[in-house]
């Protein structure tokens, strides 16, 4: 790694925009399908060392905002990234202007509405915004896929907690059958009269089905 710095990498500059790797970071993303492999762009902050960069990230995404220059790129309009992400014409819906939605990432309760972190088609991830539901008036179809995912992925939590719980009721059942306490001689021959005599009440109806 380090031959590769000193011959190939070119350190970036504070004020400089960067995209961002997102394999390594926990983004609030329900399905993978949504998340981009590439976060941003975003603009560094500040040059910790030649290889070390704080980047100006959403603050609703609380993580640590320091990063190794191996997940940076330099954000350049090319055929790979694309366009600079420009803004798309709204669409124009009774008459109000109104964004196309790609997608819905999590939601939250506030008193009693809900609202839904937003990813907007053709903006950059910086640009996700919290939505109450009514403005999803025209996303009917994306929030029903929503819920459907939220659902199923709370009935796989829900029964691999079930299952959790079924081995750990079968870990103690199984310990308590291998527990036998004998205190003393007495309670070994009483113990072995009551084996004497169930084994006799076996061999008895064994030969009555006969």
């Amino acid at each position: 790694m380090k031959d590769r710095f000193s011959s190939t990498f070119t350190p970036f500059k504070k004020g400089q925009k960067v995209w961002l790797e997102s394999k390594n970071l926990k983004l609030p993303y329900l399905s993978k399908k949504i998340a981009p492999k590439r976060e941003g762009p975003f603009k560094i902050s500040e040059v910790l060392s030649p290889v070390t960069y704080r980047l100006s990230l959403p603050k609703l995404w609380k993580i640590h905002n320091v990063f190794h220059a191996t997940l940076l790129t330099p954000f350049v309009e090319t055929d790979t990234h694309g366009p600079a992400h420009p803004t798309p014409i709204p669409d124009i819906i009774e008459g109000e202007e109104e964004y196309e939605v790609e997608g819905i990432l999590r939601h939250k309760k506030k008193g009693t509405k809900t609202f839904y972190l937003l990813r907007w088609k053709d903006q950059p991830t910086t640009e996700d915004s919290w939505e109450p539901e009514e403005h999803l008036t025209h996303s009917q179809e994306l929030l029903e896929n929503y819920w459907s995912r939220t659902k199923e992925h709370a009935k796989k939590k829900e029964k691999t907690r079930r299952k959790q719980n079924r081995a750990i009721r079968t870990t103690h059942f199984v310990k308590a059958r291998q527990t036998v306490i004998i205190r003393s001689p007495f309670s070994k021959m009483i113990m072995w009269q009551e084996l004497t005599k169930t084994l006799g009440q076996m061999i008895i109806t064994l030969h009555q089905d006969l």
